[in-house]
């Protein structure tokens, strides 16, 4: 029987028991430090595109939605505007030396003595017989505190929510050009153009804006 031999003192650990030692000894507090900093910089530089994309991604569903509201109502503004001067007697009336169109022309009043046709850089108004029994009445559209309104039974409506939709702009621009035809009288072609700026107030940098041209069918005899 062999007996064991003690260690020595002041003998070194072999180095398999030296490396095990240092294997359970863990991270120390420097290289610990250094791990959560890296980490916090890939977690910002995460959450910073992940805001980046998604307000990237709201502001395109803002600009869409704003661009069909605008196209939608500018579409029905033109419909509407196109209707201008229509009543049901006028066949009765052209050609007549004292011919006057009593819903869009310039020269015509209404019973109040306002003109029906009015127009500004912002406004429009206008006349037309809406349910064909001869009695025109007056429509519009104008630009009030941000909001388009449309005149219909002498009241101004809202056309837009000015909390998801608010319009910095509405300018309407007329040209008109004079075209003689039989006998030597001369009518008034009429063209519209209506251009209209919106954003929304959620996303003040989201705006659109959108322009219409058409020609009023009704024209104006003019001598």
């Amino acid at each position: 029987m062999t007996s064991a031999v003690p260690a020595r003192a002041g003998s070194k650990p072999n180095g398999r028991a030296h490396h095990a030692s240092r294997t359970c000894s863990g991270l120390t507090l420097v290289e610990l430090m250094v791990g959560i900093t890296v980490a916090l910089l890939l977690l910002s530089a995460l959450m910073s595109f992940l805001v980046t994309h998604s307000k990237a991604n709201r502001d395109l569903l803002h600009g869409i939605r704003l661009e069909q509201e605008l196209r939608a109502t500018l579409d029905f503004m033109v419909r509407d505007i196109s209707r201008a001067g229509y009543w049901r007697d006028a066949h009765l009336d052209i050609g007549a030396s004292d011919y006057c169109n009593p819903a869009y022309a310039s020269a015509c009043i209404d019973e109040d003595d306002a003109q029906v046709f009015a127009l500004t850089t912002s406004m429009i108004r206008y006349g037309y017989d809406p349910n064909g029994i001869g009695t025109p009445a007056l429509f519009g559209f104008r630009l009030q505190s941000g909001t388009l309104q449309y005149l219909a039974n002498n009241q101004w409506q809202s056309l837009n929510d000015v909390t998801t939709t608010r319009y910095s702009q509405f300018v309407v621009t007329p040209t008109t050009r004079e075209v003689e035809i039989a006998n030597g009288k001369t009518i008034r072609l009429r063209e519209i153009e209506l251009s209209a700026t919106a954003f929304v107030p959620a996303a003040p940098s989201v705006s659109r804006s959108v322009t219409r041209r058409m020609r009023v069918r009704n024209d104006e005899l003019v001598s």
